[in-house]
């Protein structure tokens, strides 16, 4: 159970609700998530919060973000298996799929095999992985991520990394429940997170 309470429309103060309406609109008048109904808290830190999450998934009208949404993706299920953020894995995982991750590349995250992923994949798993447990990149994983990233995308995918980082963070230390339906990172790979690092 989540450790704050989720603000309902009830509770919801003056200055909060444009941007719900505006994520509900963008959910095909679904209430929003549990994650914004903790950020709901705050309703500015909720409004930057949501603008920056939809620049780094590309929703911005302009083509703001050059990383390509599968990368992007991928990035984001890495995140979220090394630091064992359910809700996180749960959210992106439908999403991945539909930016052609398939499943056989799902299992084999899980289990960190690179077999079934091209060089470019696993250059980039390399560095989220590395980024998130450890902080510091070494040279030889950022020399492999060069080889197939320019230097924006590079910069993209960094601060999508750390900013998912940040995100897994709060659902992690608030404990955030997830959403019916929604299935968590199974077991077994959370249990080799903690026990195996790369």
């Amino acid at each position: 159970m989540a450790r704050i309470s989720y603000i309902t429309e009830e509770s919801l103060a003056t200055e909060a609700r444009a941007e719900w309406e505006r994520l509900r609109k963008s959910r095909g008048g679904a209430l929003p998530g549990h994650l914004y109904q903790l950020l709901a808290h705050s309703p500015r830190l909720m409004a930057r919060w949501g603008a920056f999450a939809g620049t780094m998934r590309g929703y911005d009208p302009d083509g703001s973000v050059k990383l390509d949404a599968r990368s992007r993706e991928l990035v984001f299920m890495q995140v979220a298996r090394c630091t064992g953020a359910d809700y996180e894995w749960a959210a992106h995982l439908p999403i991945a799929r539909r930016e052609g991750v398939t499943e056989k590349q799902v299992a084999a995250l899980l289990r960190e095999d690179p077999e079934p992923f091209s060089e470019r994949d696993n250059a980039l798993l390399a560095y989220a992985a590395e980024s998130t447990r450890k902080v510091q990149v070494a040279d030889d994983t950022f020399a492999a991520l060069g080889e197939h990233f320019d230097e924006r995308q590079i910069l993209e995918l960094t601060v999508a990394i750390g900013f998912y980082n940040c995100v897994a963070r709060v659902l992690q230390a608030l404990a955030i429940d997830l959403e019916p339906g929604m299935m968590g990172i199974p077991s077994s790979a959370a249990a080799q997170k903690t026990q195996s690092p790369r």
